[in-house]
């Protein structure tokens, strides 16, 4: 158990100096300044390029826009076994003819 907490530790630890080292990589990275941005005097609009850089560009992972889901719920269904009726015969054995009938005099 000792062995296997400290493999659990040390993969914690790779992941945060590998993970974080991305972004500070990207933070402390500097350009040299130049003019990003053109004026066009014709007609008066800014236009702005794009960096080529690609350790400004890295992203670790591009997320999407959320979407919005509706809710459906789930459809249960239960198998139902058809219950067949027969009809049973039962035979019973018979003691005496007279055993419930009323008392007669003989």
């Amino acid at each position: 158990m000792n062995r296997n907490k400290h493999f659990r530790q040390f993969l914690a630890w790779m992941f945060i100096v590998t993970f974080m080292s991305v972004f500070a990589i990207k933070d402390f990275h500097a350009h040299e300044d130049h003019p990003t941005k053109v004026h066009l005097t014709c007609d008066g609009t800014t236009k702005v390029f794009k960096s080529s850089c690609f350790i400004c560009d890295f992203i670790l992972h591009k997320a999407s826009a959320p979407t919005l889901q509706t809710y459906q719920p789930a459809v249960y269904a239960t198998i139902l076994t058809p219950y067949t009726f027969t009809e049973q015969v039962v035979y019973r054995h018979v003691e005496a003819v007279n055993s419930h009938s009323p008392p007669t005099r003989a």
